[in-house]
């Protein structure tokens, strides 16, 4: 009995992806679909555990990874000879996120559509051999029990920082004070820079917020990767560090 396959519409309906995200997932590699040749023409058939894989690496982006990471994961583990299905790609990957949980169904869009984004930014940056650099961005908003006051704050600083945004970079809120900003094309000593003048786009001091004045401190942390070398899931994960390390030594030194 022939076994059943999925043209890539059905694949996408199914999964619940897009045709772009599908066109990614076959390019680094974590499926390889068959080709059937029609005349002069090559259609692409997925198979019941490629649709089962794609519903995983959804499921894994929803929890905050980067595809890449489920795809260096997949290919480890078929080098050793081992049979992965969606179940096992799910245990392979860890799944613990609690670090910087995701507080808002915006926020958890905002971190899916960077994720793509810097996995569109890898596969140019491979080609043309330059870096790739990323800001974590957070903005403390005193006295932080006021969400409206807050939300008018952070309203003002992704205004203020998308105004330096060069066309081809993303800003993206990613938390209730926290923002990515992929810097495409940025070496580590770009990035600094950028980093030592984000203080001065959003000045730290005194804001109106509505009937009320919030006070407002800034914290940036900068990563970046060689996507020759690292994994575009350290990305995030470097720039997060260094803004980790940085809100700890002013803690430290005070």
């Amino acid at each position: 009995m022939t076994k059943k396959t999925y043209s890539p519409k059905e694949v996408c309906k199914t999964a619940n992806i897009s045709a772009r995200q599908l066109g990614y997932w076959k390019l680094i590699g974590i499926i390889q679909p068959v080709q059937e040749l029609h005349g002069s023409r090559v259609f692409y058939r997925y198979t019941e555990r490629d649709l089962e894989l794609l519903k995983a690496v959804q499921k894994l982006t929803e929890q905050g990874y980067l595809v890449s990471k489920a795809a260096d994961k997949i290919k480890t583990a078929l080098a050793r000879g081992e049979e992965i299905s969606a179940q096992t790609l799910l245990h392979l990957v860890n799944m613990q996120t609690t670090a910087y949980p995701v507080p808002s169904q915006d926020a958890a869009k905002g971190m899916e559509a960077f994720q793509k984004r810097v996995e569109e930014e890898l596969i140019r940056s491979r080609r043309f051999n330059y870096p790739v650099s990323c800001l974590a961005i957070r903005v403390e908003v005193s006295p932080s029990d006021n969400e409206e006051a807050v939300r008018r704050v952070i309203e003002k600083a992704e205004k203020s920082f998308g105004a330096f945004k060069r066309a081809y970079d993303m800003i993206t809120p990613v938390g209730r004070q926290e923002f990515l900003w992929l810097l495409c094309q940025t070496t580590e000593d770009g990035a600094r820079f950028v980093a030592r003048r984000v203080p001065e786009m959003f000045p730290e001091g005194e804001w109106d917020a509505g009937p009320m004045r919030c006070s407002v401190h800034i914290h940036v942390g900068a990563g970046t990767i060689d996507p020759s070398k690292d994994d575009g899931g350290e990305l995030v994960s470097r720039a997060r560090a260094a803004l980790a390390a940085g809100i700890s030594g002013e803690k430290d030194g005070d």
